[in-house]
């Protein structure tokens, strides 16, 4: 049994939706999938049916900021965003464990603190399918 260390996780990012690179001085990655539930129910069932509906994702990527990661924070300063820019959240940096999906950065969350180094939160979300190959 293999087990993945946190540490060992990559993000990689373009914005135009081709090859990614990657994110330099990123702390963390989470992403929360979720699939809608519709209620099927019809007139003289007798129990509630359910049925799976569309996916959607969120997440957030945390980093520090280093000026080599501008392409990916700057993202959230594009109006008109159609959701083309490519992310790829990777297990393992040696392996393809990954998600791939299309999406938008919707926020970002600067903090800057006298005895620290400059930390980001950019959140986003997906944009069609989501591919896991984990």
């Amino acid at each position: 049994m293999t087990f993945y260390q946190g540490y060992e996780g990559v993000v990689k990012f373009n914005a135009s939706g081709s090859s990614a690179a990657e994110v330099t001085a990123v702390t963390s990655w989470s992403i929360d999938i979720k699939k809608e539930i519709i209620d099927i129910t019809r007139n003289g069932d007798t129990a509630k049916r359910l049925t799976g509906g569309l996916i959607s994702a969120s997440g957030t990527v945390e980093l520090l900021y280093t000026g080599d990661n501008n392409s990916f924070i700057e993202a959230i300063n594009t109006t008109e965003d159609t959701g083309a820019a490519l992310f790829e959240l990777y297990l393992h940096q040696s392996t393809n464990k990954r998600i791939i999906f299309n999406g938008i950065i919707d926020s970002a969350s600067y903090g800057n603190n006298r005895d620290d180094v400059v930390a980001i939160s950019c959140s986003f979300v997906t944009t069609g399918n989501i591919t896991l190959e984990i």
